[in-house]
């Protein structure tokens, strides 16, 4: 199956561009799969009953939370990583740097070998 992509239109930032409109490939979802499909996908495949994956799937959840918010990097085995990332604005030194630089962070998800793998191999749709 295809990733499905539509086509939209993007003013360019900045002074320098004028302006300039350029097109953008984005994909868009066939729609969303969550706790309830993916239960039942892994209950099908395996011998473990639906409420136990789900009281692993939330303690996972948990799991992660905890971890990232004590600083660490979650490994999820050949699935890939997932740390913190900070956007911080630039200072004019390194001792002005604060708490008060950093913006926002985010969660960031590093994908493994097989995922890195599969997205190399995506065929695309245009919808």
């Amino acid at each position: 199956m295809a990733v499905k992509y539509n086509v939209i239109e993007k003013k360019l930032p900045g002074s320098n561009n004028n302006g300039q409109i350029k097109y953008f490939a984005v994909v868009k979802s066939t729609g969303k799969v969550g706790l309830t499909e993916m239960t039942s996908y892994i209950e099908s495949i395996c011998t473990v009953n639906g409420a136990d994956i789900r009281a692993v799937l939330y303690a996972l959840e948990e799991f992660i939370i905890k971890s990232l918010n004590d600083g660490k990097t979650v490994e999820i085995g050949e699935i890939g990583n997932i740390k913190v990332r900070v956007n911080s604005e630039g200072e004019d030194s390194a001792n002005l740097v604060s708490l008060k630089s950093i913006k926002k962070a985010r969660a960031t998800f590093l994908p493994g070998k097989r995922l890195k793998n599969m997205l190399r191999n995506l065929t695309y749709k245009l919808c």
